[in-house]
């Protein structure tokens, strides 16, 4: 769908009465295939393997060689977990679990995850004067899991998730290692959940006046 739908719109593009002044596309962070950093710049090598992670690399691509066929400015974007009303991925998995009650503390909490709001991308774009290159965008806080997941339940008006014992977690990680995907934990979810990761906005901070909020300060936002 990334790469089909991203032919299908830049042929478009092409037979329209005028060219786009500027194209940006919104890419992820997943295209570098890592689950555990800190601070990771846009020079990072892309090496995601998931179908999403490809479909992206290859979308990125396209738009590369057209814009450079065509001569227009071409802004991507690479993201973290995005913030706002009906939050997509792993994000929007978290908050109805937490809203239904079925969500517990897993991995370590002090783990740090990068964010970024909706709404700063989209006011940010609009002022956003004609630009090419490649840039992450986040808040430049990067919370911990704990603050993500005490700050989803203030969100929700609910209590904060309690925490699995160690014993319980491995005993359905190793189950949900047998029963597949559906299962709402396994060895793999639990190791990212106790990994750091967070990359860095600073390039576009500095090169093009990226001034975003802090994602858990904002409150009833989900």
């Amino acid at each position: 769908m990334n790469v089909k739908g991203t032919e299908n719109f830049l042929r478009g593009l092409e037979n329209a009465a005028h060219l786009p002044g500027q194209l940006v596309f919104i890419s992820s962070v997943s295209v570098y295939g890592l689950e555990e950093g800190h601070m990771i710049s846009e020079t990072q090598e892309l090496n995601g393997e998931t179908p999403y992670a490809r479909s992206k690399i290859a979308a990125e691509k396209k738009c590369q060689e057209w814009a450079a066929k065509m001569n227009v400015p071409l802004l991507i974007l690479r993201l973290p977990l995005i913030v706002g009303p009906n939050a997509p991925g792993n994000l929007g998995a978290m908050v109805n679990a937490i809203r239904k009650g079925f969500y517990f503390n897993v991995g370590n909490r002090l783990t740090k995850k990068s964010l970024v709001l909706a709404e700063d991308i989209a006011k940010w774009l609009l002022s956003l004067p004609k630009s090419s290159g490649i840039y992450h965008l986040s808040d430049q806080y990067d919370p911990t899991m704990a603050e993500i997941e005490t700050w989803i339940a203030q969100s929700l008006h609910k209590n904060n998730p309690r925490s699995l014992p160690n014993w319980l977690i491995n005993i359905l990680s190793k189950m949900g290692d047998l029963l597949g995907p559906k299962f709402p934990l396994n060895s793999h979810k639990v190791k990212k959940l106790s990994l750091t990761l967070t990359f860095s906005s600073e390039k576009a901070s500095r090169e093009l006046g990226w001034k975003p909020q802090i994602v858990i300060h904002k409150k009833e936002l989900i």
